[in-house]
Order: structure tokens, then sequence, then C-alpha cells
């Protein structure tokens, strides 16, 4: 779904995974089908307005992060992250069955960095 994964690049740009470049990179070649779809038409006017106020040096890079963890967080945006999981598998004879291992922690955590998180 184009969606999550315009908010998980958006969520790896705010955790500085990737660059403001990357960030650009992955979006450009998807904005046509960005701006079809009716769930994205918020997101993507506010990355299109930060992007555009950086380029006019209306907006710094820092200002424009602050504006995205603003957004995520009035539209109530989570991640939620899995984690790694083992899959055992064990047979007997004709049998098999698969168990998968999953260690004990919070599956869903904030979308938006430790220091902007509210209080």
């Amino acid at each position: 779904m184009i969606i999550s994964e315009l908010q998980e690049q958006v969520f790896r740009y705010l955790d500085s995974i990737v660059s403001l470049s990357d960030l650009e990179e992955w979006y450009v070649p998807r904005l046509p089908m960005l701006v079809t779809s009716p769930y994205t038409e918020e997101l993507v006017s506010t990355i299109e307005l930060g992007l555009i106020e950086i380029s006019s040096g209306l907006r710094s890079e820092d200002e424009f992060k602050e504006l995205l963890q603003e957004f995520m967080r009035e539209h109530n945006t989570i991640r939620i992250q899995y984690p790694d999981t083992d899959i055992i598998v064990s047979t007997s004879a004709s049998n098999q069955s698969i168990t998968p291992l999953m260690p004990s922690m919070p599956y869903v955590t904030a979308g938006f960095p430790e220091a902007a998180a509210p209080q």
C-alpha cells in the first residue's frame, strides 16, 4: 500500500536513516502514483510545500523535519515495527509443525524521535 510506504520513508527521514536527497530520490519517481491516491493527498502536499520552501530558501531542513513531525503527530501516525522472527520447523515422519519464535519486546513504537515525543 503506497500510503504506508510513503509514511515509512518519512519516518526513515525523520529518524535520520535516510537523507533529504534519499527521500526525494524515493519520492519523485512515485509522485504520479502518490498524487492519485486520496489517502496520500495531505502528506504529499506537506512534503511538496516543504521541498519548495527549502529550495526557495524559505525553510531550513530542520524546519522541514519539524513540519513533517508535526504532520505525523497531528494525523496520529505511528510506526509498527515487527521484530525479526526465527521460525523453527520440526518434522517427524510425515507431520511438520512451524513455530515462530518472537522475542518479548513492544511491537508498536511512536513514529517520531524520542526527543520530539510529546511529554
